[in-house]
C-alpha cells in the first residue's frame, strides 16, 4: 500500500532526437519516466477501507511510460499524435499542423487511484 510520505511523478522530455523547435508536419518524438513511493507491504487484511494497495508494487522508477500517459497540448486543435499506429505501440511523436508555439505535458494515474500532472515541454513550430 502507498507509505507515508507516498509521492508520484512523471517527468517528460523531448527524445535525444528531436528539438524544442520544429517545421509544420514534423514528428516531435517524446519521452516520459514515472516514479512512486514509498511502498509498505502489509497483509491484505490489514489495509484499511478506501487505502490504497497493490498485490505487487510498480517499480520505483518506471522509464519509456511515454505510450502510457495522457498527453495534453496548449492551445488545443492543432497537434495530432501517432496513437493510432499498432506498428509503433511504445513510442510517442506529435506534430503540428499549424506554425506556433505549443506547451505540451502528460497527465498519469499514481498507482494510488489519483493522478498526477508532468512538467511541461515547449515546441516552437515554424511553417
Amino acid at each position: 500500500m502507498a507509505g507515508p510520505g507516498f509521492e508520484a511523478a512523471v517527468q517528460v522530455r523531448l527524445a535525444e532526437d528531436a528539438a524544442a523547435e520544429c517545421s509544420v508536419g514534423e514528428w516531435v518524438h517524446l519521452q516520459a519516466d514515472r516514479s512512486t513511493g514509498p511502498w509498505v507491504w502489509v497483509r491484505h487484511r490489514d489495509v484499511e477501507p478506501g487505502t490504497a494497495w497493490l498485490v505487487q508494487p510498480p517499480a520505483a522508477q518506471e522509464h519509456d511510460v511515454q505510450a502510457n500517459v495522457r498527453w495534453l497540448v496548449s492551445p488545443p486543435g492543432a497537434a495530432e499524435f501517432n496513437v493510432f499506429m499498432a506498428w509503433d505501440l511504445y513510442s510517442r511523436r506529435v506534430r503540428f499542423a499549424e506554425p506556433g508555439t505549443y506547451t505540451l505535458w502528460a497527465e498519469s494515474h499514481d498507482w494510488a487511484g489519483g493522478t498526477v500532472s508532468s512538467n511541461e515541454l515547449t515546441v516552437t513550430v515554424r511553417p
